[in-house]
């Protein structure tokens, strides 16, 4: 039987084994994907719709904790997690639901990157294929600006992170101009977007935007070590809310 799934576990029980570690021993399983999701509007492009669906829940308080679903709470719009956390319950049965979660990948690297201690801060994940922008207030999500990575030039980027932070760049004018958009927080106001701004920069492709001003974080900006600990972090402040 051949068929297409996002999850080598044979890979990982035999990492598990190699490491004396028995299956039963996990008592939570995280996982991280990219899904663009299923538009339920006809028409509705797919950047359109993660933008609105994936960072939909910020509108709560904001915070990136509240992008990881645990597993019951999973949407259909979003089929990618949902096989995926699928996947988890039945290889870990003994794992109870609410102990397995998932997020979008390119928020849980963010997430891992970032500085609580920071009053204010701007991280930039240059991927392979998406790039992603998170402005950052104590803690809480100010802005978020996403786009391809191929589109990511030095100066017209840093031009664009300063519309944004001034929210003068709307989320249709970025679908426009080939961008995935933008998720603005309507609680907080504009940044003031300087030099002063720290910059947090990770991703494969970063030295895109070497020309900034900026702190370069992780092994090599390694997002696989970034994402773990966004992962672990995003879950454990979800605990602390039930």
């Amino acid at each position: 039987h051949h068929f297409t799934t996002d999850i080598n576990w044979k890979r990982i029980f035999g990492l598990l084994e190699a490491s004396a570690i028995d299956r039963t021993e996990i008592s939570a399983v995280l996982l991280a994907s990219q899904d663009h999701g299923e538009p339920l509007v006809v028409n509705q492009s797919m950047r359109d719709f993660r933008m609105k669906t994936i960072y939909k829940p910020l509108e709560g308080r904001a915070r990136l904790e509240d992008l990881m679903f645990l597993s019951d709470t999973v949407p259909d719009t979003l089929p990618r997690h949902k096989s995926m956390v699928n996947s988890a319950k039945s290889m870990f049965t003994h794992v109870k639901p609410t102990e397995i979660a998932i997020m979008d990948s390119s928020p849980a690297v963010v997430y891992g990157a970032s500085d609580a201690s920071n009053e204010k801060e701007l991280v930039v994940n240059v991927g392979n294929g998406h790039t992603i922008a998170v402005f950052f207030e104590n803690s809480v999500v100010n802005s978020v600006y996403e786009l391809h990575t191929g589109g990511v030039e030095p100066d017209s980027f840093a031009e664009d992170l300063k519309l944004v932070a001034n929210r003068k760049l709307s989320h249709e004018e970025t679908l426009e101009k080939g961008g995935h958009g933008i998720f603005y927080n309507q609680e907080l106001e504009s940044l003031d977007f300087s030099s002063h701004l720290p910059l947090t920069l990770i991703g494969p492709n970063r030295d895109k935007l070497s020309t900034l001003n900026s702190v370069k974080v992780h092994p090599g900006g390694s997002m696989m070590m970034a994402g773990p600990v966004g992962l672990i972090r995003a879950f454990n402040e979800k605990r602390l809310d039930f």
